[in-house]
């Protein structure tokens, strides 16, 4: 018996082994680990966690907690567990191109942790296609990420990108809406030239349908206005950013040649512009922000879009992410008029702008605005995952502490979609979704990319696996 036991010892790491890379066991544990679960709480060291099918069901510190014997067990030491990220501003479908979606995005997600996305153009007779992926989050876990919320965008006439729906009066954006609504979308997604009284329609039938609206705040409607009508969030602080186009001197002395006829005129911009001025008052500013945040609004400034554009152009073409992106589209990014414009003044105006905004960004969050981490990919230049790591470290850039950028990208996403009770933190009773780190994300933001292993619905995915997905993403894109 003896001699039996000791071959049992001897072989334990062996089958320890078989059973991580089988993956066999329903049960999860990952003992040691140092748990930063985004509820604003200090790091908590040698916590054991257990997860049984895709929830947490024990947490605390090691001593206390026992591990099933059926449990495959991590070990967690000198190691960092967040929640899972999200981006919750990304595009599967280009509907501008009507390019097939390139299902290649997904694994990239997921290989950098994200495992939620907020999609903000679903085209009404697309949705079969996000119920199929829905189904896919469930039936081949790992594979994809949480859909947690799409959007369908309405323009006005003409519209600002090809193939957008439009609405040119009130009772075609009232039908729109409802068609939204029957369509099974999440939210309308407002646009920049929706004329004053359409905008105000969709909002209004926005609430009898009782389906949220979302977007960018149309040019001829005020701020307030938008927080008045319910936008229950901001993309790319459109409607604010304008303070920031110019020196607002030099702009406001544009603006006083200007008003006077456009006050005889009438002009529905009048409005408008007389907030660009205010806007141009810190104090004037704040306040406007503190009455969104009052409103309850969420800014989601995708940073990296205006980032980006003060990088040299060598950069560009030279970025080691180019890999994981598709021929056609690396060739369409390279070939874009952006690229074609880009001069060392644009370069070293786009670099003064961003410092700009980053400006209006610590004055938001002064007024005490919540925020979303989003990427507005498939923007040139912007990476699936990838590019989502780049903008928490841009958030901290703006004067968030790690732990606040942590939060736009997980316990913020919840919040805003309302599933608090299931996603966002690390706790008992909560999914399994989250990213163990081999150093810690709060005493450097970049540590978000020193990824060990993710977690998505309760799955887990080691490094080997996400380093094989992004080998397979490689290789499928630049198979031609």
């Amino acid at each position: 018996m003896k001699i039996i036991l000791k071959i049992l010892f001897i072989l334990s790491p062996l089958f320890s082994f078989a059973q991580e890379k089988n993956g066999t066991s329903h049960i999860t544990a990952i003992t040691h680990v140092n748990v930063i679960d985004a509820t604003g709480s200090p790091v908590r060291s040698d916590m054991t966690i257990i997860i049984e099918g895709n929830r947490i069901t024990a947490l605390d510190k090691t001593s206390k907690v026992k591990i099933p014997k059926t449990a495959f067990v991590i070990n967690g030491s000198g190691k960092y567990l967040i929640p899972g990220l999200w981006d919750m501003h990304f595009h599967v479908f280009n509907n501008i191109s009507k390019t097939p979606p390139d299902e290649n995005d997904f694994s990239l997600l997921i290989a950098n942790g994200v495992v939620g996305i907020r999609e903000m153009w679903t085209k009404m007779e697309e949705m079969p296609q996000v119920d199929l992926w829905r189904k896919q989050f469930h039936q081949q876990p790992g594979t994809i990420p949480r859909i947690g919320s799409v959007g369908t965008m309405i323009d006005g006439s003409p519209s600002q990108w090809l193939n957008s729906d439009t609405a040119r009066s009130t009772d075609e954006a009232r039908i729109l809406v409802k068609e939204i609504k029957g369509a099974g979308i999440d939210f309308v997604k407002t646009y920049n030239r929706l004329p004053r009284e359409v905008y105000l329609a969709i909002a209004d039938e926005a609430k009898k349908q009782n389906i949220p609206i979302a977007g960018h705040i149309p040019n001829r409607i005020l701020l307030k206005e938008a927080a008045d009508a319910g936008q229950r969030s901001v993309e790319h602080l459109t409607g604010s950013r304008i303070n920031f186009d110019d020196d607002c001197s030099v702009l406001i002395e544009e603006l006083k040649k200007e008003l006077p006829d456009a006050i005889a005129a009438k002009s529905p911009s009048v409005p408008v512009m007389k907030q660009v001025q205010d806007l141009c008052d810190e104090k004037k500013a704040l306040e406007i922000f503190q009455y969104l945040a009052q409103k309850g609004v969420w800014e989601c400034p995708t940073m990296v879009i205006y980032k980006r554009s003060g990088i040299d152009s060598v950069n560009f073409v030279n970025d080691f992410r180019l890999k994981y992106i598709a021929s056609r589209d690396r060739l369409a990014w390279e070939a874009s008029p952006e690229m074609k414009r880009y001069t060392q003044q644009r370069k070293d105006g786009s670099r003064a702008y961003f410092q700009r905004v980053l400006a209006q960004i610590k004055l938001m969050k002064k007024a005490g605005l919540r925020f979303l981490a989003g990427t507005d990919y498939d923007n040139p230049f912007l990476y699936p995952g990838f590019s989502l790591h780049d903008e928490l470290a841009l958030f901290v850039e703006a004067g968030f502490t790690p732990m606040e950028a942590l939060q736009t990208a997980t316990v913020n996403p919840a919040k805003f979609l309302g599933t608090t009770d299931s996603l966002g933190t690390i706790e008992k009773g909560k999914i399994a979704d989250m990213i163990l780190l081999n150093a810690d994300p709060l005493t450097d933001i970049h540590n978000t990319k020193q990824i060990q292993a993710v977690f998505v619905n309760g799955k887990y995915l080691s490094k080997q696996t996400l380093d094989a997905m992004l080998v397979k993403v490689e290789k499928s894109v630049n198979k031609n």
